[in-house]
């Protein structure tokens, strides 16, 4: 059985983290605009706003740390089965790869806090 500790919901965050996450929701935040002043993609804004509050609230410790590896995940899964579908690397396999780097130096740096 797992405890609160281990899944990342008592724990703090190193500062290094919350610089990580505050740059990831920037880098979501102005991917979301872009697509919707380039394509018109309502979806994009929305998308990349929700993940990028989720990023900044996550880095201010007003959400649980373990948000830090679980939202980078869902956007690495939903954004790579894009790039994989379309075979192009803008904006899915950056977002892609982005998010497989933070979702790992979350789990690193969480991992190191127990």
């Amino acid at each position: 059985m797992f405890t609160r500790r281990e899944f990342g919901l008592t724990c703090g965050m190193t500062s290094a983290l919350s610089i990580v996450l505050w740059i990831y929701a920037a880098l979501l935040l102005a991917g979301g605009l872009m697509g919707f002043v380039k394509a018109g993609s309502r979806a994009s804004l929305i998308a990349g706003g929700a993940f990028a509050a989720i990023a900044a609230l996550t880095a201010s410790s007003l959400l649980p740390p373990i948000l830090a590896v679980l939202c980078p995940l869902v956007l690495a899964v939903m954004m790579g089965r894009r790039f994989l579908g379309s075979k192009k690397f803008m904006p899915g396999g950056l977002i892609t790869l982005i998010s497989l780097g933070v979702m790992a130096y979350a789990v690193i740096t969480l991992r190191l806090l127990h």
